[in-house]
């Protein structure tokens, strides 16, 4: 389960901004954001789009969120 992981993240790496969505409640954000599968995983810098995935893969993750922090 990628659940306690991503919430982990989330309390380690204040300086990133984490967010859920659902997509059965908002199947606007699902259609906008082009989400097959779930989870997927959406990262931003400022308004772009720095990387995604689909799939729960913890490297995948800290990964992706390593380079955000890392980025300008």
């Amino acid at each position: 389960m990628i659940k306690p992981i991503y919430e982990n993240m989330a309390k380690e790496n204040p300086e990133v901004a984490f967010g859920k969505v659902d997509i059965d409640d908002n199947a606007e954000a699902a259609a906008k954001y082009e989400i097959s599968g779930v989870p997927t995983f959406i990262l931003f810098s400022k308004d772009d789009v720095h990387g995604r995935f689909t799939g729960a893969d913890q490297s995948q993750l800290e990964k992706l969120v390593g380079d955000l922090k890392d980025s300008p």
